[in-house]
């Protein structure tokens, strides 16, 4: 069976993604980011789109802290691939890009403050599903020009409702 075709819409925020291949590191050191053969990354990438505002500043504050919650150091501001760690350090700032969202005053402590339960069950069903990450009503608006309403169904086939369960 073919792959999906991307349908992309402009003028909204994608959260791209991909992972390597077994889950394995892919940059453990400096050297690693300009040498190796071999497959790197475990089949295509994934994406999503978020809705600006909060819900964009939940993704940054799932993403930034993927090194500590991969036990790779102890704060998210310690790894240096991080934007954050760039940022907090003022080095190399140029090659960032302006974020479309102010940045919270608070950055640091922001991305450190633990996400509820429903915020990593939402992310994490975005991840899985590609289903546009916001509120429901702006989910509901961006599925259909993406031909995307199927990330907002249940997994599975439909039920169909007998005589007995409608009584």
């Amino acid at each position: 069976m073919p792959r999906r075709a991307r349908n992309t819409p402009a003028g909204l925020i994608y959260h791209v993604l991909n992972r390597g291949v077994g889950r394995r590191t892919s940059f453990a050191k400096d050297e690693d980011h300009t040498s190796g053969t071999g497959h790197l990354y475990q089949g295509r990438f994934k994406s999503f789109a978020v809705q600006r505002g909060l819900h964009l500043l939940l993704v940054l504050r799932y993403v930034k802290p993927n090194a500590l919650r991969a036990n790779r150091l102890g704060r998210a501001a310690d790894w240096i691939w991080s934007s954050l760690w760039w940022r907090q350090n003022q080095r190399g700032t140029a090659m960032l890009s302006d974020w479309p969202v102010e940045r919270p005053a608070d950055g640091v402590d922001f991305v450190n403050e633990p996400q509820t339960q429903q915020e990593l069950e939402s992310l994490r069903r975005s991840v899985n599903r590609g289903c546009p990450f916001g509120q429901d009503d702006w989910q509901k608006a961006t599925v259909a020009p993406a031909g995307l309403q199927w990330t907002l169904r249940p997994r599975g086939r439909l039920r169909t409702t007998t005589e007995s369960q409608v009584n």
